[in-house]
C-alpha cells in the first residue's frame, strides 16, 4: 500500500543541525493542546501516544499513535523544514483516530520550538502545541531496556521465515497477541534489506521493508490493511514499536529459534515456526 503525503512542516530552530537536544533523540508526545484552550496529556507508554524523531542525517520517523510517519528533513541554521512527511493509511478508531488528527493538524502549523532538559516544546499558530518527553528521560524497565551494547551482526538469511507473534511489549504493558499473529522476513537481494508482510494483531494484513545495520532493523513503508478489528491492542503496540530502531537478537532453543527485537519504548518476541 502506497503512502500519504500529507503535510509539509516549516519550524523556526534556535540551535544548529548538530544539536543533539533535536536531533537523534526520540521524542514522545506527552501534552496536546490543539486549539489553545484544551488540554490533552498523554500517557507516555500507552498505545495512542505519537512519537517523533529526527536522524542526525535527516531521516524523520515517528508515529501518530495509530499510522507511521516517515520523511526527510532540510535543516538550515536556526530553521527546519520536514518536507513530504509520509503517512501510512490505517484506519484509526476512537481516541488514537482524534489524537492522530490533531497531531498532525498542529504540526503542520507548527512555527517554533523549545528545549528545556527532558522536554520538547512545539509551538503553533494561536497558542496550539505539542509538549514531548524524551524517550529515554524516566528509565524504562529492564524487561524492555535496550542492551548495553550491539551484538554480532546479523545477515539476512539469520532472520528470515515465518515468525509467531508471542508478545508485544510497550513501556510497562504487555497486550494480549491472537494466535493467528504472525510475521514474515523475507530477503530482499540486497546485503542488508528484507521484506516484511504478515499479520501483525491477527487481523489486519501489514507489509513493508526493513534495512539491517548490524544486528539493528530499521523499518520502513510499513503499511496495512484498514479493518476495524475487535481487539487492537497488539497491533498498535506494534505497529508503533516499528517505527524505532529495533535490535535482533537470535537465541536458539530447543523448540526452535526465539527472535526477539528490543527497542527505546518496547520489546517483541517472536518464535519460528
Amino acid at each position: 500500500m502506497s503512502l500519504l503525503s500529507v503535510l509539509t512542516l516549516l519550524a523556526v530552530a534556535g540551535g544548529p543541525v548538530s544539536d543533539p537536544a533535536l536531533t537523534g533523540t526520540g521524542w514522545t508526545l506527552r501534552t496536546l493542546v490543539p486549539d489553545g484552550v484544551t488540554r490533552l496529556d498523554l500517557a507516555p507508554d500507552g498505545p495512542s501516544a505519537p512519537t517523533l524523531r529526527v536522524a542526525p542525517g535527516g531521516q524523520v520517523s515517528g508515529h501518530t499513535g495509530c499510522n507511521l510517519l516517515s520523511g526527510t528533513a532540510t535543516l538550515e541554521g536556526s530553521r527546519v523544514q520536514l518536507g513530504r512527511l509520509g503517512v501510512t493509511r490505517r484506519a484509526c478508531p476512537g481516541v488514537a483516530g482524534t489524537v492522530e488528527t490533531a497531531y498532525l493538524r498542529v504540526l503542520s502549523q507548527v512555527v517554533r520550538y523549545r528545549v528545556q532538559g527532558q522536554t520538547l516544546t512545539l509551538y503553533a499558530r494561536g497558542a496550539q502545541r505539542l509538549v514531548f518527553q524524551a524517550n529515554g528521560a524516566a528509565p524504562l524497565p529492564p524487561a524492555v531496556q535496550p542492551p548495553a551494547a550491539p551484538s554480532t551482526a546479523l545477515r539476512p538469511a539469520q532472520l528470515a521465515g515465518e515468525w509467531q507473534v508471542q508478545a508485544v511489549t510497550l513501556g510497562t504493558q504487555t497486550s494480549r497477541v491472537p494466535g493467528e499473529a504472525a510475521l514474515t522476513l523475507t530477503p530482499d537481494g540486497t546485503a542488508t534489506g528484507l521484506r516484511l508482510s504478515g499479520r501483525a494483531g491477527g487481523c489486519n494484513a501489514m507489509n513493508g521493508q526493513a534495512e539491517l545495520r548490524g544486528d539493528v532493523l530499521h523499518f520502513s513503508g510499513v503499511a496495512t490493511t484498514r479493518m476495524l478489528c475487535p481487539d487492537m491492542a497488539a497491533e498498535n503496540a506494534l505497529y508503533r514499536l516499528l517505527g524505532t530502531p529495533l535490535r535482533a537478537e537470535v537465541q536458539a532453543g530447543p523448540g526452535g529459534d526465539t527472535l526477539v527485537w528490543t527497542g527505546s519504548l518496547g520489546r517483541v518476541t517472536l518464535k519460528r515456526r
